[in-house]
This record gives structure tokens, C-alpha cells and sequence, in this order.
């Protein structure tokens, strides 16, 4: 395999990159070891996977996920739409994506898996999932092949939730839309916790809370400031409990990566789906309502996005979720609304090292002219929680 992937979608030549999958640099550095000679290369492959004959695939568009990691492509086979992805690393990198603050981020190493388990943990997961949500809204799968490094699912239909709520702010339709698509993803997810739920885990949060503390009180530059404020938030949340500094929460399979952009909503037919299940496990249930509300949380940043449209969402999706202790439900707010500062926030400070001088440049007008009343306005939070200094 000598040649590279003819890019559609990207133009970029995998060979020549090392990966971040969005980790600001020292924290992941993964290079590719294979690359895909364009589509007649990605036919065979896909054509492997469901032990079809290589004229039978049709191949339309192709390009790299979202890490580069992988080459995700769109076609067809036997009048049935699919979706198939090609694994480019061994090992392949299975960083989390949406970490609590007292998680200190892995600068030295990256949890990795063998291409073979790798595969395995998609295909098994997904049909998992599709059992516990009684075969609704998962794309069902297609085929594999652990020597061709691909797995075949049939196409999800929809756009993902995190571009529509991007068109909100011009196009209401779309908003109401959203909020349709929340109501069932809170009805999806509640059903596959409830049908996998296995005991209870006591989070002792002020502990935990205890170590974002100290972590902030080690730095004395923007970046403590925000893991600061990040602590205030989760302390102001503990002292408004009664029930003391620990809470029980439910263990079940969770999805691992519950965000926008892998719930895609399909308008006309009005049917979610749900993908990528990568990262699924048995985790406290927390975990899948913290990325949710975290990723809602984010968008409150884009001052483009109506903030009425993105509470709107919020509450949707915990209406479809159903009943939840208030103190889970406070404490998972809380989280989210810290995660702004401890990752968002901090993130601005890296985006020169990440993305080049123009990025730095955009940063730092953000940082200058739009973070105070972001956090004032759109995160209702005090004044006190701005950057005394705005240099």
C-alpha cells in the first residue's frame, strides 16, 4: 500500500499526519500505520466485510472521522444504504472524550486497543445496544473483517444534532426539530440505563470536588483561574446539599460519548439515531447525562446560538429521560457548567499551539471581547467569575 487515499472530502494526505483527535499537544500523538489506495481500495475492503463481490459495492464519498483515525465512507450495496469505517492505526487510540475535572488529562500516553479488539468493541456494542433499546434508533450492522480492517453498518439517516443546532439561530424549524429529537434521545438513553442497570456506586464528591481544588490552587496563570472558577461551581453545588458529601448513582451500560454529534435526526421521518458506540461500557450513569448537558453547556459559548434554543434542548432531553434524584440532576448540571471553564475555556489557551496564529489571533479576541458577557449572559453566572484582567 504505497499510494494514498484519493481525499473527496479533506485532501489531506494521511501519511503524513500525526493525529491530536482534538487534545492540545503532548497529550496524544498517534501515527498512522496504513493507508487506503482511494475507492477501489475502500470497495474491496467494505466488499470483504460483508462477503460481497467488489462490483456489487458502490462507494459515493469517503474522508477521514472526526480524529483522523479512521476513513469513514458512504455507498451502497444491494439497494441497501451503508455506512463503513476503516481503522488506520494499530493500535488504535480509545481516549475518552468527555473527562471529569478531577481526571487529570494523560500527557505521557493514550489507552489504546488492538485493531482486532478495536473492532470487536464496535461490532459487539452495537449489537448490545441494539438489543437493550429493543432494536430502535441503532443502525443496524452489516458485516466485518478484521483482516480488512472495516465494519459495515447500514447509513443512519439525519444530520447530527450538533450542525442543527448551528442552523437554529435562522431557522426555527430547526429548533423545534431539536427539540423533538432530545425528547427521544432522553426517552433512548433512559431505556438502555433501565435495561442495564447493575447496582449502585456511591460518588464521594467531596473528594473529588477536594482534588479540583488543589489542582487550581497549584496554578497561578489563566489556566488555574478557569479550573478555579471550575471549583467554585462544583463547591457552590455541595453546599447547597442536605444529604451530605456523597450520592449514589446507578451503574449500567453507558454509551461513552452521548454528545451531539452522534445523535442524527432525521426530520421528515421524525426517527433518531444513535452511533458510535466505541466507547461504551458499564459506567455510573452520570457519565452519559454529564456529556450531553456538557456539550449543550459548550454551545452557550457560540454567541450566534440562541440561548433559548440550546435550554430548550436541555430540558427536552431530560424530559424524555424521565425522573431523576434532584441531587444527580444538580450535581450533573454543576459538572457540565464546570467543564466550560475547566476545558473550553482552557482550551482557548492552546488554540495558537493547535491551530496556528490565526487561531491564537481569534482566541484572544474571544478571550478580550466575548468571554465576560458570555459568562455573565449567557452562562448566568456572577461578575466575579470573569478574568479580572481582560489584557
Amino acid at each position: 500500500m504505497n499510494t494514498v487515499i484519493k481525499q473527496r472530502w479533506l485532501g489531506r494526505d494521511p501519511s503524513r499526519l500525526h493525529h491530536n483527535a482534538g487534545h492540545p499537544p503532548g497529550e496524544m500523538n498517534i501515527r498512522t500505520e496504513m493507508i487506503v489506495r482511494g475507492s477501489n481500495d475502500i470497495r474491496e475492503r467494505i466488499a470483504c466485510a460483508l462477503c460481497a463481490t467488489t462490483q456489487s459495492v458502490v462507494v459515493e464519498r469517503y474522508g477521514y472521522n472526526t480524529s483522523k483515525l479512521a476513513v469513514c465512507c458512504s455507498g451502497a450495496w444491494k439497494g441497501k444504504r451503508l455506512f463503513a469505517k476503516i481503522l488506520l492505526a494499530d493500535p488504535y487510540p480509545v481516549p475518552p472524550r468527555f473527562r471529569a475535572p478531577w481526571e487529570a488529562p494523560s500527557r505521557n500516553s493514550v489507552p489504546v486497543r488492538a485493531i482486532t479488539e478495536q473492532i470487536d468493541a464496535e461490532w459487539n456494542m452495537t449489537l448490545k445496544m441494539l438489543r437493550l433499546s429493543g432494536g430502535h434508533s441503532v443502525p443496524v450492522p452489516m458485516g466485518r473483517s478484521l483482516a480488512a480492517r472495516t465494519i459495515v453498518w447500514e447509513e443512519a439517516g439525519g444530520i447530527p444534532l450538533v450542525r442543527a443546532l448551528k442552523w437554529s439561530g435562522w431557522r426555527s424549524s430547526v429548533a423545534k426539530a431539536g427539540a423533538e429529537a432530545l425528547l427521544k434521545a432522553g426517552n433512548w438513553l433512559r431505556g438502555v440505563h433501565d435495561a442495564s442497570q447493575a447496582g449502585m456506586e456511591v460518588v464521594e464528591a467531596r473528594d473529588l470536588i477536594q482534588t479540583v481544588i488543589e489542582s487550581s490552587r497549584q496554578k497561578q496563570d489563566d489556566a488555574g483561574h478557569y479550573e478555579g472558577v471550575a471549583s467554585k461551581i462544583l463547591e457552590g453545588w455541595l453546599t447547597k446539599r442536605a444529604a451530605g458529601d456523597s450520592l449514589k448513582v446507578p451503574v449500567a451500560l453507558t454509551h461513552g460519548d452521548f454528545c451531539l454529534s452522534n445523535l442524527l435526526w432525521n426530520t421528515a421521518d421524525k426517527q433518531l439515531a444513535v452511533i458510535d458506540f466505541e466507547l461504551s461500557g458499564s459506567r455510573p450513569t452520570y457519565y452519559d447525562l454529564f456529556a450531553l448537558v456538557a456539550d449543550l453547556r459548550a454551545m452557550l459559548l457560540n454567541p450566534l446560538i440562541p440561548k433559548s434554543v440550546i435550554h430548550l434542548w436541555e430540558e427536552s432531553f431530560w424530559q424524555g429521560y424521565g425522573a431523576t434524584p434532584t441531587d444527580l440532576l444538580e450535581f450533573v448540571k454543576a459538572l457540565a457548567l464546570a467543564r466550560v471553564f475547566y476545558y473550553h475555556f482552557s482550551r482557548l489557551l492552546t488554540r495558537r499551539e493547535r491551530k496556528g496564529l490565526i487561531g491564537g489571533i481569534n482566541a484572544q479576541l474571544y478571550r478580550t471581547f466575548l468571554e465576560g458577557r458570555v459568562i455573565t449572559q449567557r452562562l448566568d453566572l456572577p461578575p466575579d467569575f470573569a478574568r479580572s484582567d481582560r489584557k
